[in-house]
């Protein structure tokens, strides 16, 4: 009886074990995770302005072809 306990308090412990493993990696792939959204964020706010420039002359160009192509 006194042996199962045992057995059983080890088999917890070793669960434990490998559930806090898995904890400290979750909290590991966060850590990066809001890195690399932090740094994406700088990114994209630094490409704003050349993606509006970009689908603004994207526009003007559909725009004139399509009056090319009406003609």
């Amino acid at each position: 009886m006194i042996r199962r306990a045992l057995d059983w308090l080890g088999s917890a412990r070793r669960i434990n074990i490998d559930i806090n493993d898995e904890i400290a990696t979750l909290k590991f792939d966060n850590l990066l995770l809001r890195y690399a959204n932090k740094h994406l964020r700088g990114e994209l706010a630094e490409a704003k302005p050349l993606i509006a420039y970009a689908l603004k002359r994207k526009a003007s160009l559909a725009k004139h072809d399509k009056k090319r192509v009406a003609k």
